[in-house]
């Protein structure tokens, strides 16, 4: 009998803009980066699926995202709502999720570093006291209409992200 699928371990992270939503995985096996956009809504779900994923607040934001993002109502627009819904309301995501009647697949196997890291901290405070090469904000404004060449810097902020997420799970 063959053995099951070995699930790959990703570390994953979202942005969200007006015209672009790009999910990015870094592989931590073989440092790959994969990337999916909008139009990648079933490769996004069979990825979430297939594999073992790990970010930062990802069970707060990444995921409702994620989550809303591959569902059949789904628009640019309504996950950018989403997002800003998330980010700006003092409401916890769950809470906005549950008003959505929007649930995350309970076959997604996922793991939120910012649940078990010690203290209180951005991704950056972290990335600082691990002494990250690079730090960086995020580079446009979130409600900026991108264009092409935006969105490239956007993919290039992403994997820096992910990459200080990686350095966060090494030392945790």
């Amino acid at each position: 009998m063959p053995s099951p699928k070995m699930r790959r371990r990703y570390i994953i992270d979202c942005e969200v803009y007006p015209n672009y939503f790009l999910l990015a995985g870094l592989d931590i096996d073989n440092d790959d980066v994969v990337y999916y956009e909008y139009a990648d809504r079933d490769a996004i779900r069979d990825f979430m699926m297939g594999n073992t994923t790990i970010s930062f607040n990802g069970l707060d934001y990444d995921l409702p995202i994620l989550a809303h993002a591959i569902s059949a109502n789904s628009t640019l627009a309504s996950i950018k709502q989403l997002s800003d819904q998330i980010v700006k309301s003092k409401n916890p995501s769950w809470m906005i999720c549950r008003e959505m009647d929007l649930h995350v697949p309970r076959g997604w196997n996922h793991i939120d570093l910012i649940k078990v890291a010690p203290g209180v901290g951005s991704l950056k405070i972290y990335g600082a006291r691990l002494h990250q090469q690079r730090l960086q904000d995020l580079p446009i404004e979130p409600d900026t209409v991108l264009t092409e060449q935006q969105m490239q810097d956007i993919r290039h902020y992403c994997v820096n992200d992910l990459r200080t997420t990686l350095s966060l799970l090494n030392a945790l």
